[in-house]
């Protein structure tokens, strides 16, 4: 190359250092300002501050920027959403929440859900309402609480004795009606109509009826055979075994005759 070739690219050279110094003096300026002094800014001293009775907990005592939170677990500490609680997981009964402006702790619903305490529901609606997933009762209810329907009721199986039924609006054991067919107690027939009443089934009487126990007519007692002596008949709205008359027919004591021409109730 000539002499003159390398005045030229050294020029060039000088030329471009020249246009990068300029782009960085021009660029610090307009991002720091000025004479390219506090990059942070102007002094914390003209930020504007909040209004003085915020909802956001200041920050340190350098200046009014807020700061979020990290130490509310549920006691009762200001937030204004969820995410201000700290360890809150959506839907995690057991974790801190946002409950009208207070972190505390969500409690399960009756789909093992995390709620506030005050829309918490311990059952499904309309049998379960806000605020009572703190109530002790379970879901499906158990014996002795409140209910719905029977369904509501733990373990219950239609017309199953035994069995859990919504009865007058709690959840009671079924009892086992003449026919074997679980009843709620109040309802429960021991025998069938007419001489079965509601609420006898737990009379303790046995269908058919047993010795000793009241019927209505002689097809209620157990092993009944017409005029048959020894079998049980209804004497009297009792079941009580037939007497032999003197002609071998079975009859009740109080009616039996014992030899031919005596009275009644002799045999």
């Amino acid at each position: 190359m000539t002499k003159a070739e390398w005045i030229a690219i050294f020029i060039f050279i000088i030329i471009v250092i020249a246009i990068i110094i300029i782009v960085i003096i021009f660029n610090r300026k307009r991002i720091f300002g000025g004479d390219g002094g506090n990059p942070l800014g102007p002094p914390t001293s003209n930020i504007p501050s909040g209004p003085s009775n915020g909802n956001i907990p200041s920050g340190p005592s350098t200046g009014n920027v807020p700061s979020v939170p990290s130490d509310n677990t549920g006691d009762g500490s200001s937030c204004n959403n969820n995410l201000d609680c700290k360890g809150w997981i959506a839907g995690k009964a057991g974790t801190p929440g946002c409950c009208n402006g207070k972190c505390t702790t969500l409690l399960k619903d009756w789909a093992n859900v995390g709620y506030c305490p005050d829309v918490c529901q311990d059952a499904p609606s309309p049998l379960g309402k806000a605020g009572t997933c703190s109530s002790g009762y379970t879901w499906p209810r158990s014996e002795g609480q409140p209910c719905d329907s029977h369904s509501a009721c733990k373990g219950w199986v239609a017309g199953k004795a035994g069995t859990l039924g919504c009865c007058n609006g709690t959840c009671t054991t079924l009892l086992k009606d003449w026919t074997g067919v679980g009843y709620c107690p109040d309802v429960c027939q021991d025998a069938p109509s007419p001489l079965g009443k509601p609420g006898t089934c737990s009379s303790g009487y046995t269908w058919l009826r047993s010795q000793g126990q009241p019927c209505d007519t002689h097809a209620a007692c157990q092993g009944w055979v017409a005029a048959q002596a020894g079998t049980l008949a209804c004497c009297n709205g009792t079941c009580t075994p037939l007497k032999r008359d003197w002609a071998g027919i079975g009859y009740c004591p109080d009616d039996c005759v014992g030899c031919f021409g005596c009275g009644r109730g002799t045999c």
